[in-house]
C-alpha cells in the first residue's frame, strides 16, 4: 500500500509557516521558492527584543519626568494650617457660587430678553385670537379680510400655475370648473400670462 501526501495540505502548511515569518518566499518565473535560514529566526527575535528594550527605555524616561514634575508640584503644597484654611475658604466660595447660580435661575423670569420674548408671544396670541374670534373694531375686520383675501389669492395663483404647467389645463377651463368668475382672477391671469 502506497501513502501519498495531499498537495493542498502542503500548501496550507507552507502558508502557515510564511504567516508566522518562519520561512521566506520568492516567486521566480513560474516556480515558487521557499527557504529558511537558522540565523533568520534569531535575528528577528533579536530585533523584536531591541525594539521592546527601546520602548521600555522611553517609558522609564517618561516615568522619571512625571515623578520629577510631581515632586516639583508638591513643593508649594505641603500640608499646613494656612493651606487648610485657604482650601476651606475655596470650598466655601464654590458653595456660595452654586447657591447664587440657583438664586439667579429663580429670578431668571425677570430677564429683559425673556420678558421681551414673552411680550412678543402675548402679542402674537392676541392677534391670533382676534383672527379666530372676530375683531371689535371695523379697521381690524378690514385688515383680517384683506389678509384672508391675499392668502386665498396667493394659493389660487399657485394652483392655477401648477395646473397650467404640470397638467396643461388652461386657466379659463379651471375657472369655469371651479365656478370662479373672471373679475376676481384678473391679477392671477396677469401673473400667469393667460
Amino acid at each position: 500500500m502506497c501513502l501519498a501526501i495531499v498537495q493542498q495540505s502542503v500548501k496550507d502548511v507552507v502558508v502557515d509557516l510564511q504567516c508566522d515569518s518562519l520561512i521566506q518566499y520568492d516567486k521566480i518565473g513560474t516556480s515558487n521558492y521557499f527557504w529558511s535560514f537558522s540565523s533568520a529566526a534569531g535575528a528577528s527575535r533579536q530585533a523584536a527584543l531591541s525594539k521592546e528594550k527601546a520602548e521600555l527605555g522611553a517609558l522609564q524616561a517618561k516615568e522619571s519626568e512625571f515623578e520629577t514634575a510631581l515632586r516639583e508640584a508638591e513643593q508649594g503644597r505641603e500640608d499646613s494650617q494656612m493651606r487648610r484654611d485657604l482650601l476651606s475658604r475655596l470650598d466655601t466660595a464654590r458653595q456660595n457660587q452654586k447657591a447664587l447660580k440657583v438664586e439667579l435661575e429663580v429670578y431668571g423670569a425677570a430677564d429683559p430678553i425673556k420678558f421681551a420674548e414673552k411680550k412678543r408671544a402675548v402679542q402674537l396670541a392676541k392677534e391670533a385670537s382676534l383672527l379666530w374670534t372676530g375683531a371689535n373694531n371695523l379697521g381690524e375686520t378690514k385688515l383680517r379680510m384683506l389678509t384672508f383675501f391675499l392668502l386665498v389669492q396667493d394659493n389660487t395663483m399657485i394652483l392655477f400655475k401648477m395646473a397650467k404647467d404640470t397638467l396643461g389645463v388652461e386657466c379659463s377651463d379651471l375657472r369655469q370648473h371651479l365656478g370662479i368668475g373672471k373679475r376676481p382672477c384678473r391679477m392671477i391671469d396677469e401673473r400667469i400670462g393667460d
